[in-house]
């Protein structure tokens, strides 16, 4: 069975939101469950009578400008050290999640992110369990952009 062949990613690899072409550093973590996108200007729009947001990613030099439909909100777990030592439990936050075609290497998924400003993490782009086993992936953390990056393939989507 040709088609169940895992593909080993590194640590961290280039990936390209279809869309715009944009082409992001994403951190593979096998810890998240989902996926998480830099975002900032984040509003929610309607089009056809659909719920949409519109948003910015930060680029290297500029901010690009992405209009995705809005699939809902998704909690999130505070992780440690990113709550004030006084709480105990808090609060799992809820973010925005919106459907982005990425491209890792020739392959190309969509896959739910949610949004959230990531300017204080290393990488704009996190890929979790869901996107990893979507892209049908294990993860070398000894290793990082195993995989060569490709020209956008905007019509293909599996």
């Amino acid at each position: 069975m040709a088609t169940d062949t895992k593909i080993v990613y590194g640590y961290v690899e280039k990936a390209t939101l279809v869309d715009k072409g944009m082409v992001l550093s994403a951190k593979f973590d096998t810890g998240a469950k989902s996926a998480s996108l830099s975002a900032v200007d984040i509003h929610e729009i309607e089009q056809n009578g659909k719920p949409y947001l519109r948003f910015k990613v930060p680029g290297k030099t500029e901010e690009v400008e992405f209009t995705s439909e809005y699939l809902g909100k998704v909690k999130i777990k505070v992780r440690a050290g990113e709550h004030l030592p006084s709480q105990r439990k808090p609060a799992p936050i809820k973010r925005p999640v919106v459907m982005m075609r990425i491209q890792i290497g020739n392959k190309v998924r969509n896959i739910p992110v949610n949004l959230t400003n990531r300017k204080r993490f290393n990488y704009p782009l996190l890929l979790g369990r869901d996107a990893i086993i979507a892209f049908n992936g294990l993860v070398d953390p000894s290793h990082a952009f195993l995989i060569k990056t490709q020209k956008a393939v905007k019509n293909e989507v599996k």
